[in-house]
């Protein structure tokens, strides 16, 4: 770093007691500190830190498991113009709502799938059970046996997701008022 005389201006060299040029006394002063950052105001606009996970992980498996059969009811709808809804339309048109809400993070959207999924859990292992006391064990065919089996499947995987909302540190995070 190139220190100057303070009377004549001339170029001092590191170590120099007295100006070569005009003989002043060089007096040994410490570097400047350096300036220190200037502070960041918080403001809504800088702040990068978000407030709550994003849809991610398993809650975004949860949000496609719910938007596939609902999509794929809008395109039977769509491609057969048939506009009488059943069970399973009605049923997959709330799991679109249940998606929507929580992509948005309501916190309404895990208080509407715990109902669902419970109701789930509900309808399938009923059904899963009658199913079975209905059936001839003597002339079960293969596909009662599937049926069974997907109901079974189905009752499970509404049982797995119920306690993943219940449960998930993501989901806790994600929905904070969800859980007060």
């Amino acid at each position: 770093m190139n220190k100057f005389c303070t009377q004549c201006g001339t170029s001092l060299m590191d170590g120099m007691k007295f100006c070569g040029q005009c003989g002043t006394a060089i007096a040994d002063t410490p570097a400047p500190a350096p300036a220190p950052a200037p502070a960041v105001q918080d403001s809504p606009i800088l702040d990068t830190k978000p407030s709550s996970p994003a849809i991610g992980g398993w809650l975004l498996v949860m949000c496609i498991y719910l938007l596939i059969p609902a999509l794929q009811s809008i395109y039977y709808f769509l491609s057969t113009h048939d506009a009488s809804l059943g069970f399973s339309e009605i049923v997959n048109l709330l799991g679109l709502i249940v998606f929507a809400m929580l992509v948005a993070k309501e916190t309404q959207g895990i208080y509407i799938a715990k109902f669902y999924f419970g109701a789930g859990i509900i309808f399938y292992l009923v059904t899963f059970i009658a199913a079975l006391t209905t059936m001839p064990f003597g002339g079960i065919s293969v596909w009662q046996l599937i049926i069974v089996l997907v109901l079974l499947i189905k009752g499970l995987i509404s049982f797995g997701w119920f306690s993943y909302l219940s449960k998930s540190k993501r989901i806790k995070l994600t929905f904070p008022d969800a859980f007060k």
